[in-house]
């Protein structure tokens, strides 16, 4: 089994590490291949209970951990989550960064300052899963062609909230896309 395979999840969808596989077969790309990122991300974490009291809101962002390849993500995300626990077992006002690396999660950083944000608002029972597949998504470069630069999970006391933010590049023709 390949370093980055999750065997838990191997077990659950054995179907899906099959074709997984295949795939890798038909490419000749190699089992012990790191897969490197199309683009590297950094992960932080905020808890704004904290960060509310302070003027300086970016101090509580902490960075966590950077990911230049499958096996970091694969490695690194799946040690987080049990370290804390799924993002909707969380309390309320803890988030979680995903960014491009270099691209810090704030609006003032140049990349941000004249993008956007689309906010997702599932309910608590589908957050994990909403998240985890646009969280794979982005890190696996599918949705850097949006404009898009960083995910972000919410815990809130009335809604949580998935957002997405995107760079200058993002246009009103590729927002529906994305949607």
């Amino acid at each position: 089994m390949p370093v980055w395979a999750d065997p838990k999840r191997v077990r659950e969808n054995p179907t899906r590490y099959a074709f997984l596989k295949n795939y890798l077969q038909q490419h000749n790309i190699s089992f012990s291949s790191v897969l490197p990122l199309p683009t590297s991300c950094t992960f932080y974490f905020s808890d704004t209970r904290q960060a509310k009291a302070s003027a300086n809101y970016i101090a509580a962002v902490k960075p966590l951990f950077d990911c230049h390849s499958v096996w970091d993500f694969s490695a690194q995300w799946r040690s987080f989550k049990e370290h804390r626990g799924k993002p909707s077992h969380w309390p309320v006002n803890q988030n979680i960064y995903c960014f491009v690396e270099g691209v810090e999660p704030m609006w003032e950083d140049k990349t941000n300052r004249e993008g956007g944000r689309l906010t997702l608002c599932p309910p608590k029972t589908a957050l994990d899963d909403v998240f985890e597949w646009a969280l794979c998504s982005f890190v696996g470069g599918n949705l850097t062609d949006f404009g898009l630069v960083g995910i972000v999970l919410s815990r809130r006391t009335r809604s949580d909230r998935i957002e997405l933010w995107l760079n200058a590049s993002a246009t009103l023709a590729t927002i529906p896309r994305l949607k």
